[in-house]
């Protein structure tokens, strides 16, 4: 779900998720956080396949990572995704990974990472817009960037309470 500013994504770890200490392999993190971003694409109402039939893709970067504690075989987490800006064809986002919704509740996730209790990663990210005829990074289209538009900063959004009950 998608309400000022910040999408919450709800996953649960599974057993081809982890090795054989029943933790989270170290790629699966960026799994989580690719699902996250084409979830919050679709509650957008513009799906990636969307994105793609219009010529268009969202490659990143770069990701500046940290993996701050392990998530564990059943483990049930959110993903937080905010972007925090956006400038022609280059998207800035802060991806958080955290066992309690509540936690990244009403923050600015790149400046609030140290009071998210149950953070367990975060990634800074910077995605660029593509052209797939050129492969080149393009401004986005005004429908495309409205779908990626940046609320107003410092109003994230409040935990639905279908969600909060689910964590």
């Amino acid at each position: 779900m998608v309400e000022q500013g910040t999408h919450l994504f709800v996953e649960q770890v599974r057993f081809e998720d982890v090795d054989a200490m029943a933790m989270v392999y170290h790629p699966i993190y960026l799994t989580y956080l690719e699902r996250a971003r084409c979830q919050f694409l679709l509650d957008q109402g513009c799906g990636f396949k969307a994105v793609l039939e219009a010529g268009f893709g969202m490659v990143v970067a770069s990701a500046d990572m940290k993996f701050v504690r392990p998530l564990h075989l059943e483990d049930r987490f959110v993903v937080a995704t905010q972007i925090d800006q956006r400038a022609k064809s280059v998207l800035h986002m802060t991806q958080v990974i955290a066992l309690r919704a509540q936690d990244v509740d009403s923050k600015i996730l790149k400046d609030e990472l140290r009071s998210i209790e149950s953070l367990r990663f975060y990634a800074h990210l910077k995605l660029s817009v593509v052209s797939l005829a050129t492969r080149a990074p393009i401004t986005p289209p005004d429908w495309l960037a409205a779908v990626l538009s940046i609320p107003q900063k410092g109003s994230p959004q409040s935990i639905p309470k279908a969600l909060e009950a689910d964590l």
